[in-house]
């Protein structure tokens, strides 16, 4: 993953954006305003989609567990109603 600053980045634009896209490397743009580091990342659209499918895959996964555990609960109210 490279670090670029933005000036360096508005000038070669198309070999950073052709190199993400063709190549699915990362850059990472700097920004020093006013003492703040406010950097960005540059990807390529299939790995923000790949990015976006996992996060979404992990609440998949939480709401999963989640509904595992109030079925075990569910589960241990039966058996003490039927006690």
């Amino acid at each position: 993953m490279e670090k670029v600053k933005i000036a360096e980045f508005r000038s070669r634009l198309k070999e950073y954006v052709d190199r993400v896209a063709d190549k699915h490397e990362e850059v990472i743009l700097t920004n020093a305003k006013s003492g703040e580091h406010r950097n960005v990342v540059l990807i390529s659209e299939e790995r923000y989609k790949e990015l976006m499918n996992a996060a979404r895959l992990k609440e998949y996964i939480d709401i999963i567990h989640r509904n595992e555990e109030l079925i075990k609960k569910t589960e241990n109210i039966d058996l003490i109603k039927n006690d």
